[in-house]
């Protein structure tokens, strides 16, 4: 008797042996297939990761690490750019264990995917449901701030501002906290509070000096002084920027601010060496484009021929130039003319009508191109030009200052004076004093060429129109002849 108990006891013994080496190998073989998929996710190979979290759901649903594997195939899914495959496999896991460990991280997630897809008021919902159903969580800060931002871009200013207040006034302060000022003082002005908004910024400022939020607040101050005609005080904000804070980004958008500033307020004293500065400092800056061209526009204005030139080089040596309407070339030709370089300045516009077909600078250039050349002594060339600016659609007082100069041209340098009569006769439709010279022209060239009648009826007319004409006297002495 004693015999066969012993041998019973003996088999359960090993009966319990093999089952616990059984559950030891399955439960080694969950933890095996699990960590594969975390290597695959570490390695980068995130819907690989995300279809091995899945089977690994699929093929254990009463595995303890079941939670875990949904939630992280949810993750590789969203840095796989798969938004609605996260959404199912986080909807899967919220549905199976709403009180789960990873549940807070699982909405919010949610959240951030609704997030990126627009879905603003939905993602709002889903930070809301993170901070007020998971308390202990530590995403609660972060979500109040994600959830008062998709408010705003919702236009739910009312409920943002509420969300904000909560975040900032109604927690322990936090590293979220500044952030959540920035935006709580975003929707104040929105909601045209805009007292309280700026108190918001100075609050920054005075209890978190140090904080990067804090060049963000001296940076929308700066944008808001600016707004109000106060430049002074939004450079001394912008100062403060670059005197606190070492962060490159920090020093190149406040100093694209002052660029702005400078530019609105047509100061190019000032314009000029920020926007060079900006040029020497932030070589990787993708708005240095326009600060090239702010830069040279500048020192045009200021009559600061060699600093531009020295740009105009400097910015075509970089891949990001570009030029499309022919104006830094059209600055470039009137630098070099302004210092007597007038055969470079000629040579650099010579095929600007054929390079900017299309340019609202187009008759500037050839207008340019053709002054240069007639002062060059090159009037045939001149004149080609000119002719070529008269099929534009000029303004009358252009058309009729090109007319003289093309008359003159005739009479003077081609001796072609049928030509020069012709021309002022079209000038007459110019009005004012350029049809006072063009009606004393006609009759001068007239009586010139033996028209006697011709002549009459040009000088009666200037006599009539402009008795007190500089000609006047002129006119009625050829009328007594």
């Amino acid at each position: 008797m004693t015999h066969r108990f012993s041998r019973s006891k003996m088999l359960l013994l090993i009966s319990g042996i093999v089952l616990a080496l059984s559950a030891s190998r399955l439960a080694a073989g969950e933890l095996e297939e699990l960590d594969f998929a975390k290597k695959l996710m570490r390695d980068g190979l995130y819907m690989a990761a995300a279809e091995e979290f899945q089977r690994f759901a699929e093929r254990y649903p009463g595995s303890t690490h079941r939670p875990e594997a949904l939630a992280r195939a949810g993750e590789a899914f969203m840095k796989a750019g798969k938004a609605n495959e996260a959404l199912d496999v986080f909807d899967s896991y919220l549905e199976a264990y709403i009180s789960g460990p990873d549940a807070c991280r699982v909405r919010f997630h949610r959240g951030r995917i609704f997030k990126a897809l627009k879905r603003y008021a939905e993602s709002a919902d889903e930070f809301l449901l993170v901070a007020d159903g998971y308390p202990e969580c530590s995403l609660v800060d972060q979500a109040l701030l994600e959830a008062g931002d998709c408010l705003l871009s919702a236009g739910e200013v009312r409920q943002a501002t509420s969300v904000l207040r909560r975040l900032v006034q109604g927690r322990e302060s936090s590293d979220v906290t500044p952030r959540g000022m920035l935006s709580l003082s975003l929707a104040l002005e929105r909601g045209g509070r805009d007292l309280e908004a700026s108190e918001v910024l100075q609050k920054i400022l005075e209890d978190y000096p140090k904080s990067p939020v804090a060049a963000l607040a001296l940076l929308n101050l700066a944008a808001r002084a600016s707004a109000r005609g106060e430049f002074d005080a939004a450079l001394a904000h912008l100062d403060r920027v670059e005197e606190r804070f070492e962060e490159s980004a920090l020093r190149e958008r406040a100093s694209l601010l002052a660029i702005e500033i400078h530019e609105g307020r047509g100061d190019d004293a000032r314009l000029l060496p920020e926007a060079r500065d900006f040029i020497d400092r932030f070589g990787d800056s993708p708005k240095r484009k326009e600060v090239y061209l702010a830069a040279i526009r500048a020192a045009s204005r200021l009559g600061m021929h060699e600093p531009l030139l020295k740009l105009v080089d400097s910015f075509r040596s970089e891949d990001i130039f570009d030029d499309p309407s022919g104006e830094i070339r059209l600055l470039e030709g009137r630098a070099l003319a302004a210092k007597g370089e007038t055969e470079r300045a000629i040579a650099l516009l010579d095929d600007f009508g054929y390079d900017h077909p299309r340019s609202p600078l187009r008759d500037d250039a050839l207008r340019l191109e053709a002054d240069l050349l007639y002062d060059a002594g090159r009037v045939e060339e001149a004149r080609r030009v000119y002719a070529a600016l008269m099929l534009e659609p000029l303004e009358t007082a252009e058309r009729g200052a090109l007319l003289e100069r093309m008359a003159e041209i005739a009479a003077t340098h081609l001796a072609d004076t049928t030509s020069a009569l012709d021309y002022w006769t079209m000038a007459l439709e110019s009005g004012g004093e350029l049809e006072e010279k063009a009606l004393f022209r006609i009759g001068s060239f007239r009586e010139r060429m033996g028209d006697g009648t011709g002549a009459l009826q040009a000088f009666e007319r200037l006599l009539a129109r402009f008795p007190q004409s500089e000609y006047a006297d002129a006119a009625k002495r050829a009328v007594r002849r």
